[in-house]
């Protein structure tokens, strides 16, 4: 199998980890922010009659700031490339990246994957959904 396919595979299979992981943590945040909005309505309503949407407006900014880290889909604007989260999927890369360099259980087990990917494909025969006629 040409290593451009088992590198688009790769990206695939990363691409889709990262996303997954950032739901997961987009999901907890959002379970974590209803009941905070709620508290700080209520506190708002109750501590704040002058300015009741004082807490609330607290939590909003937190929901912001929590999405700008998240950064779900990609660039949240132009002015953010990556987020924190995104440089911690780096680090994270690199050390594994390292560890398939020296050859270890990374390295055996990525090409075991791409053996039985390779193996799989190949029993399809020539033509693969998506692949244009020619």
């Amino acid at each position: 199998m040409p290593e451009q396919i088992r590198n688009r595979r790769w990206q695939l299979i990363r691409d889709s980890l990262v996303f997954q992981g950032k739901l997961i943590i987009d999901g907890v945040r959002d379970l974590l922010l209803v009941p905070a909005a709620l508290i700080a309505t209520i506190l708002g309503l109750i501590i704040h009659p002058r300015e009741p949407d004082y807490y609330f407006k607290q939590v909003i900014s937190w929901g912001r700031d929590s999405e700008s880290w998240i950064n779900l889909f990609g660039k949240n604007n132009e002015s953010i490339k990556t987020s924190q989260l995104d440089d911690l999927v780096l680090i994270a890369e690199e050390k594994i990246r390292a560890e398939y360099d020296k050859g270890g259980i990374t390295a055996s087990v990525k090409d075991a994957i791409d053996r039985g990917m390779d193996k799989t494909h190949a029993s399809q025969g020539p033509e693969q959904p998506g692949d244009k006629k020619t």
